[in-house]
């Protein structure tokens, strides 16, 4: 559909007009809290030639790719299982453009399991990790106390110098064989950043498959 609809040369351009729309909406966003429907609105305003339809196709297309390859972490998926099993409240807070509803049709592609974890967002709540205030709102809509709050995550600033600063216990998370791999093909290809992306995309599928 997409390959007619749109055409060859401007699907080659996309992955160009959507980082860039990404960035200006960042750059304009207060405490850069960006949100996938304002990047989407401004791929439509840069491509011009194209329905306003076609783009929500393709920001919907978006979606199903992450689903279809998303790559899950086993040995952090274990953990918060475990946690689960021996009744630990666990809950995710993230730094991002996509919307809770999308980052749940994500987790589950990966394991079914992660269903029933609340998720707490930047981009629905207007609010940072790296400001602090998403954690103050993760505080009060769970009734949580910092002083008995773990936090892993591996962000410098948002992850561990900010929740420190709270009073969380901090548990930071360590990248392993997958960000060395993802190291080695960025500096290879450096030159060309959408190969070096397959690169990497294809080798973290790999190792979930434990081809390596």
């Amino acid at each position: 559909y997409f390959l007619k609809e749109v055409g060859v040369s401007k699907i080659l351009e996309f992955a160009s007009i959507r980082k860039k729309a990404e960035h200006l909406v960042a750059v304009s966003s207060i405490h850069s809290v960006t949100d996938f429907n304002s990047i989407y609105d401004t791929v439509y305003s840069l491509y011009g030639s194209l329905s306003y339809e076609t783009i929500r196709r393709i920001q919907q297309l978006e979606i199903d790719t992450e689903c279809k390859l998303a790559y899950g972490i086993r040995d952090n998926i274990s953990k918060i299982k475990h946690l689960k099993e021996t009744s630990q409240k666990v809950v995710f807070i993230s730094d991002m453009y996509l919307s809770a509803t999308d980052i749940h049709k994500i987790l589950l592609s990966v394991d079914e399991e992660l269903d029933d974890i609340p998720i707490y967002v930047s981009s629905e709540w207007g609010c940072t990790k790296q400001d602090g205030e998403l954690f103050l709102k993760v505080k009060e809509k769970e009734n949580a106390l910092f002083n008995k709050w773990i936090h892993t995550g591996d962000d410098v600033l948002g992850d561990v110098n900010v929740p420190d600063l709270l009073g969380i216990e901090i548990k930071q998370y360590k990248r392993g064989t997958e960000f060395g791999i993802e190291l080695f093909f960025r500096k290879r290809l450096f030159l060309n950043p959408d190969i070096s992306n397959l690169g990497v995309g294809i080798a973290k599928r790999l190792l979930s498959e434990n081809v390596w």
